[in-house]
């Protein structure tokens, strides 16, 4: 590739990048045990470019070396993907081209961190559309947040000189640290301690004793589902101690301290499964304030997911059209960058409500009728309605 390849062009809402196209092959080796092992290594096709384009109209889009439209939305059509149907995910990257660049030896894919990072696509996605319904669903944004914001972080490889790691969010130093320096300044005897509260303003009065068996990791006077949980421990110290400088980060803490204490103790979140609890959640304890911070929370974890994925593309100005570039890595950039140049409170994306299929398409915002991704999903789920009103009138 040239010093010119993969930029975006901004004249005319416009921008174009070019990756080469890829196959991926399954080889098996032997462990240092003798055991047989499976390795998926993708490599680069040669002399086979794949080229993108980016409209507001359209999304991002494959098109012909001349611009013509190919196929439009990849990016509906990415977060589409059944992720877990690895047949179907690695047939869409031979069709648009790897996240990442390649080594023309091939490089080697850890297929668990790729779907994972498929699944932080989408969820960062939905969490944007989640935040524009009129009608917000608290559950799907809290859901959606906290697997952005607690999940691992994984690395997929690219070229020797190009890995990529999933956004870290810098809640987790501070809850580590807090635990790591705790130090109980109250004596469990005094019948409260008092914290400064910014969610139940002005304060709050946390029970000393609990915070003992809390902290402690042990159940000498309370004893309930999830109270020795290692996020509930930090979060729990981290709120008492309220030594946390950041407003932003301070305020994830209490909210997770609050939601936990009084909701239920999480215990795992998944995109797939969702939250997890230990015991039964009380969503009656889920009130106004929660929701309320919550939904600021979102806010603050999707502008911290997508600058992440945003920081490697750089303004370039480009000397063979005179105009304004940004020059991007890689198709994964290309992606996020799509995702930042969304609309919001104009345009969202919307899961078909044809049951069969699986598809998301963008759609205005104030088009509360449009359910369906084409005609033909619209029919089919009209004549399944047929057949089953029906069927029940016999």
């Amino acid at each position: 590739m040239t010093e010119l390849d993969n930029f975006f062009n901004l004249s005319n809402d416009y921008f174009s990048l070019s990756c080469k196209k890829c196959t991926f092959r399954i080889e098996e080796t032997l462990k240092t045990n003798g055991q047989p092992h499976k390795i998926l290594t993708v490599y680069p096709v040669n002399n086979e470019i794949i080229n993108y384009a980016f409209s507001g109209s359209q999304g991002l889009c494959l098109t012909t070396p001349h611009g013509s439209l190919q196929n439009k939305n990849v990016l509906g059509s990415l977060i589409s993907l059944p992720a877990t149907n690895v047949k179907k995910v690695l047939g869409f990257f031979e069709e648009h081209g790897y996240l990442l660049p390649i080594s023309p030896e091939g490089t080697e894919i850890d297929i668990a961190a790729l779907v994972e990072v498929l699944n932080r696509i989408k969820a960062t996605v939905l969490l944007m559309t989640a935040l524009e319904k009129p009608s917000l669903d608290y559950k799907q944004i809290l859901h959606l947040t906290l697997y952005l914001l607690l999940g691992t972080q994984v690395t997929l490889n690219g070229t020797a000189r190009i890995t990529y790691s999933t956004y870290r969010h810098p809640f987790h130093d501070g809850i580590r640290n807090q635990a790591a320096i705790d130090s109980l300044q109250q004596s469990s005897e005094t019948e409260s301690i008092t914290v400064k509260d910014m969610i139940y303003a002005p304060s709050y009065e946390l029970n000393p004793d609990e915070y003992d068996d809390i902290s402690n990791g042990e159940t000498f006077t309370y004893d309930y589902p999830g109270i020795n949980d290692t996020l509930y421990r930090q979060v729990t110290i981290a709120y008492k101690n309220n030594n946390i400088q950041s407003r932003n980060l301070r305020l994830m803490i209490e909210f997770l301290f609050h939601y936990m204490h009084s909701v239920g103790v999480i215990k795992a979140v998944t995109f797939e499964g969702g939250i997890e609890y230990y015991g039964s959640p009380d969503f009656s304890k889920f009130d106004s304030q929660l929701k309320k911070v919550a939904v600021l929370i979102a806010r603050l974890v999707l502008s911290g997911e997508i600058n992440h994925n945003t920081r490697s593309i750089k303004p370039f100005y480009n000397p063979n059209s005179l105009e304004p570039s940004w020059k991007a890595p890689s198709l994964l950039s290309a992606l996020y960058f799509s995702i930042f140049y969304m609309k919001p409170g104009s345009e969202i994306y919307r899961k078909c409500a044809n049951p069969s299929c699986h598809k998301y398409f963008l759609v205005k915002t104030s088009n509360s009728r449009k359910k369906y991704c084409c005609d033909n999903c619209r029919n089919a789920n009209n004549q399944r309605s047929h057949r089953i009103k029906v069927q029940k009138s016999k």
